[in-house]
């Protein structure tokens, strides 16, 4: 009989995850997806504990240890493309000690779930959203002849006669309202920070108000993990989280995680009339689209305490855009950039370096561009081709350049694809860094950044900041 679930967020060295120029100042914020999921399995009556050994530095032996000293009936662990074998790794080493049930979630086994129960040592894959799934299973599991009855779970793989099987697909979760919050009372939430220039105020929250981007950037798997599908919670649900963190916790600011912030216009019009309203009192960013934010809603948003955009340009050739599907023009890049410095507002802009059709020289002529915008700062990321993506179908069939697929380097901070337009991966790992010291060493951008200075805690936001900067 199943009661007592642990759920693990495995070993994912700051190292491996950001390279060693930024592995002091890299973030790790609270698994909100697990945390959703213990607070459903409390809802049920199940007791939960939680083991972030990302954040406590474990190794996976010494991970495997805390699991089995707790010897839980149930284990949930989460992973993404690059720390599937190490999270494999984990699952087998606990089975070694533990004949248990192991349950893998998260964007990987989403996508890839028949490879994901290739392993031996894992049982179940959770397919999608996980709320609803993971109490139906472990029910289920809890009942008679258990495995006459798991095909009718729906959104899970498992193996049977050493045979692996995929159900029926779990529908979306239509009102997200009926999810519990976060349960971060299990967590020692003062040790989670984020980046030098992702907050303001200490202590900061994560949290998100939807699901989901109808967007096809070819490049994203949200689309399939998602199925295209965005549903948001009500702005009541959400004030009343917010509300949660600050009296509980004394949140001061919030950063919104959403893959897509606020792309219905009415829904952000209600938020920012309730958050003045109610005199919430917290500051927040969030991350939007150029084509769905106007210079009206940039303006409700800098009233209600929205400090910090952060666009996802990538690009800014149109050939490039075009050929990853992003669909957003040059025109609403600038417009938006724009609009986002009038409202008194830091916009925050992403790059991703070795694009299809992406050559030096463009990058070189990107940066002229780059270095003119209102942008306050620049995130220049190298592609990741993410399995479970159109852009990984097309790269894996040749169409663009040369892939070197290891899955442990999809970081967003290793080069592992080159396109035509390159001679060799060096080079465009040494175009990244060339970018970064273009945009963050101008002489009139650091006495811009100075002169922003009004807290001591910007001071140690910057040093941060600028000690990675001169690691590079």
């Amino acid at each position: 009989m199943i009661k007592n679930v642990l759920l693990v967020n495995p070993p994912f060295p700051m190292q491996e995850r950001y390279q060693s120029a930024f592995k002091n100042v890299g973030t790790i914020l609270p698994k909100l997806g697990m945390l959703y999921i213990a607070s459903a399995l409390k809802d049920e009556g199940y007791e939960v504990c939680f083991i972030d050994a990302t954040l406590e530095g474990c190794s996976v032996e010494e991970t495997a240890s805390k699991v089995i000293d707790i010897f839980p009936d149930l284990i949930g662990i989460t992973t993404e493309t690059p720390n599937i074998h190490r999270s494999t790794i984990l699952a087998e080493n606990i089975k070694l000690h533990l004949d248990v049930p192991i349950v893998f979630g998260g964007p990987h086994p989403t996508l890839l779930p028949q490879e994901v129960l290739k392993s031996n040592a894992v049982d179940y894959v959770i397919i999608g959203e996980g709320e609803v799934t993971i109490v139906d299973l472990i029910n289920t599991l809890n009942m008679d002849s258990p495995m006459e009855r798991i095909h009718g779970v729906k959104g899970i793989g498992y193996k049977k006669n050493n045979n692996i099987y995929l159900t029926e697909n779990r529908e979306r979760i239509k009102d997200l309202d009926n999810i519990s919050f976060p349960a971060r009372y299990l967590l020692d939430v003062d040790r989670y920070k984020p980046t030098p220039h992702q907050y303001k105020r200490l202590p900061v929250f994560n949290m998100v108000t939807s699901r989901g981007c109808p967007f096809q950037c070819t490049y994203c798997s949200a689309s399939n993990i998602w199925e295209r599908r965005y549903t948001t919670r009500s702005v009541d649900n959400v004030i009343k989280e917010i509300v949660h963190v600050k009296e509980r916790y004394g949140a001061k600011e919030i950063a919104f995680w959403d893959d897509l912030w606020g792309m219905d216009n009415n829904w952000v019009d209600e938020f920012c009339n309730r958050m003045v309203k109610d005199k919430i009192n917290v500051i927040w960013s969030c991350e939007c689209r150029v084509d769905t934010v106007s210079e009206d809603s940039l303006k409700k948003m800098a009233h209600a305490g929205c400090w910090k955009i952060f666009y996802g340009l990538e690009s800014l050739d149109e050939e490039i855009l075009a050929a990853i599907n992003k669909k957003a023009k040059l025109g609403e890049i600038y417009d938006a950039l724009l609009w986002t410095r009038k409202a008194g507002m830091e916009s925050h802009g992403n790059f991703i370096l070795g694009l299809p059709k992406e050559t030096p020289e463009k990058v070189f002529a990107m940066l002229e561009e780059i270095c003119k915008l209102s942008l306050d700062y620049a995130k220049f990321n190298v592609l990741t081709p993410y399995p479970g993506t159109v852009l990984y179908n097309e790269i894996k069939s040749g169409k663009w350049g040369t892939f070197n697929e290891v899955l442990d380097k999809l970081t967003l901070h290793h080069v592992t694809f080159l396109p035509y337009g390159y001679s060799n991966f060096d080079e465009l790992d040494r175009m990244r860094k060339f970018a970064l010291k273009k945009f963050y060493f101008r002489l009139n951008y650091v006495i811009e950044r100075v002169l922003s200075i009004r807290t001591f805690e910007d001071v140690k936001r910057y040093y941060r900041g600028l000690s990675a900067l001169m690691a590079i």
